[in-house]
């Protein structure tokens, strides 16, 4: 093939020389197209499709997705802060609130889960350095807990949101009285590795 070709690589081989066409060309109207064909493969088509968006809705698919935000999210938190780049800041962000997005349609989901939701968006605005933003979302999570009687460890820790939220925006005095708070709520916890996740983050603030 490459022979032919190379042997062929000269103008004179081609001049006043034409290609001609074995057919008409063929107007639209003439080309013959079987809609009945067309159309069962459209219907196929938005069939798959629905069956897409039903695996993506479905609960246990979204609480896999719902997962694997969280894990990338605790990936990036568990950073030393001087690690952390302007890129990872942003990509946790948009981690919390798809997450977020993905409980809120949930069927089943309890108000803890969307306390947690609200604590995640709090603490990745705090470590982005938005305290505004951190502490609008930590209000959120801990009227939840306030309102529905959340256990000690959810309440702990949406007082911790608000002492790092606080911290951000330089409100020092208010930061610790919330931390205070969050200190005295977490002695109230059973669970001793659960007690002491919370006294390792508010060590932090």
């Amino acid at each position: 093939m490459r022979r032919g070709l190379e042997a062929s690589d000269n103008e004179s081989d081609f001049r006043g020389r034409g290609l001609t066409l074995m057919q008409e060309k063929r107007q639209h109207a003439h080309v013959l197209i079987d809609w009945k064909r067309q159309d069962l493969l459209k219907e196929e088509s938005y069939f798959k499709l629905e069956q897409i968006k039903r695996l993506l809705f479905y609960p246990g698919c979204r609480k896999k997705f719902i997962l694997e935000y969280f894990n990338g999210i605790w990936g990036i938190l568990d950073k030393p802060e001087k690690e952390k780049t302007d890129e990872d800041k942003e990509n946790i962000i948009h981690s919390a609130h798809a997450s977020f997005i993905h409980w809120m349609a949930v069927e089943g989901k309890t108000q803890e889960n969307v306390s947690i939701g609200y604590w995640m968006l709090s603490r990745v605005y705090a470590v982005s350095k938005n305290g505004i933003e951190s502490l609008k979302y930590a209000k959120k999570a801990l009227d939840i807990s306030e309102k529905e009687n959340l256990n000690a460890f959810s309440k702990a820790y949406n007082y911790e949101a608000m002492a790092r939220a606080l911290k951000v925006l330089d409100e020092v005095s208010e930061s610790n009285v919330m931390k205070e708070k969050a200190a005295e709520i977490a002695s109230k916890v059973e669970d001793a590795e659960e007690r002491k996740l919370i006294e390792d983050d508010l060590k932090t603030i």
